[in-house]
């Protein structure tokens, strides 16, 4: 996929009229695979440049690409708006993806953690059905390996930064108003005074307690709180818990996962914005349900 460089005509203060974060203007044309972006175009000629606008397959997506046919020109506040709802869109996605393969890697290299999951699938779904969102609430343990895996793994282990509204002072530290705070969250979730063994995967941990309701994703308890907490808490936990239990339970439940032959389990990190596998997962599915026609 073709990422093109180009310039933007700066004003006369020299800077550009939109923003100066060019990964975030390039988003736009990035989302789409075959969108080409020819050398030297200014920023606001961005929408002649959506590859597929006014097809009508464009009515899948959300309604601000949709305007991009308009012929009037781009203004600051439409830029702004699309920018800030891609950024929401692969937020969404790229965090979800990256807890399934941690999970996933997490799960495969456990066989005992595996086989209660599936087990667990087999009583409350059935060998001769699909997984259907009605499940969802009644998987404890696939529930607790999930939020072991926010704990162990966290995906934005600094979460968003913070910046106090006036100086305060905070274990002895003075903090000025206005500086980047960045909450160390996965240095927390490895804490040993927090977390008996806390470099080992077990979900049971969250079973304690009848059940995993004392750990939520509220962050009402410092201890466990990947996405946040207080005031600017993750807006999209509700859809985020869902999707990630949807997901994991259709692919555990649908297939048996093995690695390729000569793989080896790797676990190691690459630290970022998010926290990412350093080698990507590669795993290999064979049927597991009994009846083919519930593949089609």
């Amino acid at each position: 996929m073709p990422i093109h460089q180009f310039r933007r005509k700066p004003n006369k203060s020299g800077k550009n009229p939109l923003c100066e974060n060019r990964t975030q203007d390039l988003m736009v044309t990035k989302f789409y695979p075959t969108t080409q972006m020819p050398l030297g175009y200014n920023a606001m000629d961005i929408p002649q440049y959506i590859v597929g606008v006014g097809n009508p397959s464009v009515k899948s997506l959300p309604t601000h690409f949709v305007f991009l046919h308009d012929p009037s020109p781009l203004t600051v506040q439409s830029f702004t708006k699309t920018r800030y709802e891609v950024d929401f869109m692969i937020a969404g996605t790229e965090t979800t993806a990256t807890l399934i393969e941690w999970a996933m890697a997490n799960i495969m290299g456990n066989h005992k953690v595996m086989k209660k999951i599936q087990e667990e699938l087999v009583e409350i779904v059935g060998l001769n059905n699909m997984v259907e969102e009605s499940h969802l609430p009644k998987l404890q343990y696939l529930d607790a390996t999930i939020k072991e895996t926010f704990r162990l793994n966290p995906i934005v282990p600094f979460l968003i930064p913070r910046a106090p509204s006036k100086d305060c002072v905070v274990g002895g530290y003075t903090i000025p108003k206005g500086c980047s705070i960045f909450l160390n969250v996965i240095s927390i979730h490895r804490n040993p005074q927090c977390w008996d063994n806390p470099l080992e995967f077990k979900p049971e941990r969250f079973l304690a307690n009848k059940g995993t309701n004392k750990w939520d994703y509220n962050g009402n308890d410092l201890k466990f709180f990947p996405f946040g907490s207080g005031r600017r808490l993750c807006p999209g936990i509700p859809l985020a818990q869902k999707m990630q239990m949807f997901i994991l339970a259709s692919l555990l439940h649908s297939f048996d996962w093995s690695l390729p032959n000569g793989e080896e389990h790797d676990l190691s990190e690459s630290f970022g914005l998010t926290l990412t596998k350093r080698k990507p997962l590669i795993a290999i599915p064979y049927q597991r349900l009994p009846d083919a026609s519930l593949y089609m």
